[in-house]
């Protein structure tokens, strides 16, 4: 049986309905964002950095790829490219 995640894993992830929490939140944020951005006139600025902007109002990505959403892809890598040396360390084989 493989001993206790080191200390950073355990406070990233620490189960599965954490994990949904937390991303729930994330998600109902971006609304909540987007639905600010087009009634609240100082925080309009900010409605661009919704993904719901991109969906709900500016079409979906069959009508072509702006170059101001090329962000989307660009936080996604950033994300994959930090939590690759995590999974690395992670002894899989014992499972």
């Amino acid at each position: 049986m493989p001993g206790p995640p080191p200390r950073g894993i355990t406070v990233l992830a620490p189960d599965r309905p954490v994990a949904l929490a937390v991303s729930s939140v994330f998600a109902v944020g971006g609304y909540v964002l987007y639905a600010a951005s087009k009634i609240v006139d100082a925080v309009r600025p900010w409605g661009t950095w919704s993904p719901f902007q991109q969906a709900l109002a500016d079409g979906s990505m069959g009508a072509g790829l702006r170059r101001g959403y090329l962000w989307l892809g660009l936080v996604a890598v950033a994300f994959v490219a930090a939590a690759l040396p995590v999974f690395d360390r992670r002894d899989i084989t014992v499972v």
